[in-house]
């Protein structure tokens, strides 16, 4: 069957923090992510800001690339990697 892969989670992570390719036999992940968060004390405001960027690379031979999908599931990206056709092999009839 196809392979799915979980290849990263973090909470407030969403599909448009991502991108997705496939080439070479090669999938690469990558993406930034930037959040900003205030708090109020007695004494003032505390700001911080967070800049994450993340760029991962698989080497995955025998995929059907027009077939690569990728969807975010509760923060987790789910890529699915069909095996192509022309590497299951297939019965050869004699005549």
């Amino acid at each position: 069957g196809d392979l799915a892969l979980r290849v990263l989670g973090r909470a407030g992570l969403s599909r448009e923090d991502v991108e997705v390719s496939y080439e070479n036999d090669t999938l690469i992940v990558k993406g930034e992510k930037e959040e900003r968060a205030e708090k109020k004390h007695q004494r003032g405001v505390v700001r911080r800001e967070y800049h994450t960027r993340f760029d991962r690379s698989f080497s995955v031979h025998g995929i059907d690339p027009d077939q690569v999908a990728a969807k975010m599931e509760n923060g987790i990206l789910v890529v699915t990697l069909p095996k192509s056709r022309e590497r299951l092999g297939r019965k050869i009839s004699v005549s």
